[in-house]
């Protein structure tokens, strides 16, 4: 799984979305307030295919579990 902190968000502090993000297999993070998907757009489509990507190389399934045939 990828959890992406939003460095800039003033709903959610950044400290506590650290903690919630040490659960994940990778972290990504954005310059961003609390909705990148307003107001990044393009880079936050571009950071969820790379890690879309990532997945399928590792050969993992969206939530950090093996595929079939892995």
């Amino acid at each position: 799984a990828t959890y992406v902190v939003c460095t800039k968000d003033e709903s959610l502090a950044p400290d506590l979305q650290e903690l919630f993000a040490v659960r994940a297999a990778t972290v990504e993070r954005m310059e961003s307030g609390h909705s990148p998907f307003y107001s990044m757009p393009g880079e936050l489509a571009r950071l969820l295919d790379r890690a879309a990507l990532a997945a399928v190389d590792n050969g993992t399934s969206v939530n950090g579990e093996q595929g079939e045939g892995q």
